[in-house]
């Protein structure tokens, strides 16, 4: 993928780089809370958020991030791509990952960049 399409590399590796960029890796963590409670309880927050259409804070501005450095049609063809994968695996966490990448499109075009 790297070589045949380097746009739609690019575009997963900005939004990754924007995680760190943006510090999404210092999870905010309550005293005595294991990383395994952090982990459960931002990923229980991510659902609730996919389930009352909404994106996770972090992923939009990851997203932005990314926007502004490889573009938005970059960023809706690794979504697209996402969501073809997750379509083709079909495991039962599919429905709310794809859930989550459309609503992430949406938000991809509201964006100014």
């Amino acid at each position: 993928m790297m070589y045949e399409k380097t746009k739609l590399f690019d575009a997963v590796a900005m939004h990754e780089l924007g995680h760190f960029k943006n510090g999404d890796f210092d999870l905010p963590r309550e005293p005595d809370e294991s990383d395994m409670e952090v982990l459960q309880r931002l990923m229980n927050e991510r659902e609730a958020n996919i389930r009352n259409g909404m994106v996770n804070s972090r992923e939009l501005l990851a997203d932005e991030f990314a926007c502004r450095e490889v573009g938005k049609h970059a960023m809706n063809m690794m979504l697209d791509l996402l969501i073809k994968q997750r379509e083709e695996r079909g495991d039962e966490a599919a429905p709310l990952a794809i859930r989550e990448f459309e609503l992430r499109k949406k938000a991809l075009r509201k964006l100014r960049v």
